[in-house]
């Protein structure tokens, strides 16, 4: 390759995803065929200098190249298409890297080349981790896994792919845990069990809380049974949120925590820590009453009437933690759940000085409660005034106005403002 100038290597001359690397590696692979390596150097510090400026002419010319080196040492075509994917990876391309890395499996396939499949594994991983291969591209890979391998071994680098990819930060893709089932089946085992040990690997990671609605909805028949079998997973489903948008989740993720009993440890002293939410019912109570709000529409209603029950149930457990820490719960949008809140004797905080009662949807739906609890409470007087100068001409502001006129806690705020 020739000497690097004083006081630089070889690999800072060209850098990491430059010409170098890529002779580097063929040459490690087979020095036998070194002279074809290094002939193809000078095109190949071309491309990647233009990688950047211009993009296009640098995946023609790789393409070129590897047309070129097809003809005679197609076992270079692997790695050298991986390496000019590096090139783009580097150059924040991954649209380019991807084809390349694409171009690099079928040049297997095509020429029947041996497959490593722990170097196959790591450079899936590094494309994916890079944003540069869509879930479709894993899902084949999959695929591709049981045709080439036993069924058990499929199985297991390709949980241990999923695995890896959320583990650096991906999201799991609800389509990557159809395919785990189905080697899951191919290699005679309990699809339910796989499914479940692999959430329970899942549900420690940080990207897991990114899945989509999608994800979740898919598992929750598989969450529900693995919380049932362990206990101590009752406790991590306490202690975690999905952040998704879908405005259905809230009500989902409650049902999940209700079915698997998770939510025992919300009012039962008796349980271990370990199923118990760590920072406490209160702080699990705001934590979701704020996912919630993140996730509701701004046309539906505030009140979540299938959470009530479970207050109910751990009224005890806030009377005890509120008063522990001389504190109120946070509660800004829900207006029935204050109520029932403090018709439980459970500290209510009161509300900011700017802080309005979302009065119009509160009335949303059936059921509101008659609000006698909250309307004997001073301190949402004020709060309770600024949601009705919210109030405009519309069906569903006359109908907040019947129910609070018809409501023996809203009736007398309501006369005070008109």
């Amino acid at each position: 390759v020739g000497p690097a100038p004083a006081g630089q290597s070889a690999l800072g001359r060209l850098g990491v995803g430059g010409a170098l690397p890529v002779a580097v590696c063929v040459l490690g692979g087979h020095p036998e065929d070194g002279h074809h390596a290094l002939g193809v150097v000078p095109d190949l510090e071309r491309a990647a200098r233009q990688a950047k400026s211009r993009p296009k002419a640098a995946l023609d010319a790789y393409l070129e190249l590897g047309g070129r080196l097809a003809a005679s040492v197609p076992h270079f075509l692997p790695t050298f298409y991986e390496q000019a994917g590096r090139v783009f990876l580097a150059e924040e391309n991954p649209t380019y890297a991807a084809q390349l890395f694409t171009r690099a499996g079928k040049a297997e396939a095509e020429h029947g080349l041996t497959v490593e499949e722990d170097r196959l594994d790591a450079v899936f991983l590094e494309f994916a981790l890079a944003g540069a291969l869509p879930v479709k591209v894993l899902s084949a890979y999959g695929k591709e896994l049981a045709g080439r391998v036993s069924a058990e071994e499929a199985l297991e680098r390709f949980t241990r792919l999923c695995l890896r990819r959320t583990a650096g930060g991906l999201p799991p893709s609800a389509q990557m845990a159809n395919d785990l089932r189905k080697l899951a089946r191919g290699a005679g085992q309990d699809a339910d069990r796989v499914e479940q040990g692999y959430l329970a690997e899942l549900l420690g990671l940080p990207a897991t809380l990114r899945a989509t609605g999608g994800w979740w909805k898919g598992h929750r028949a598989a969450l529900v049974a693995l919380a049932e079998r362990e206990p101590r997973v009752r406790g991590t489903l306490l202690d975690m949120l999905p952040s998704g948008p879908d405005a259905d989740m809230p009500a989902m993720w409650l049902e999940v925590l209700e079915t698997s009993g998770a939510t025992t440890g919300l009012w039962d002293d008796s349980l271990p820590p370990e199923q118990r939410p760590t920072d406490g019912t209160a702080g699990w109570l705001e934590r979701f009453l704020v996912f919630r709000e993140r996730a509701r529409s701004w046309r539906s209603s505030t009140r979540m009437p299938e959470l009530y029950p479970l207050v109910e149930r751990a009224a005890a457990r806030l009377r005890t933690e509120l008063a522990a820490f001389g504190r109120g719960l946070r509660v800004t949008h829900d207006i029935d759940l204050i109520d029932l809140l403090l018709s439980l004797d459970v500290p209510v905080a009161a509300p900011g000085k700017d802080q309005e009662l979302p009065l119009t949807a509160w009335a949303i739906g059936e059921g509101q409660r008659e609000l006698t609890f909250l309307g004997a409470d001073a301190r949402f007087r004020d709060a309770f005034l600024l949601g009705a100068d919210r109030f405009h001409q519309g069906d569903q502001a006359l109908r907040a106005l019947r129910l609070l006129a018809a409501s023996p806690g809203g009736r007398p705020w309501l006369t005070e403002w008109v």
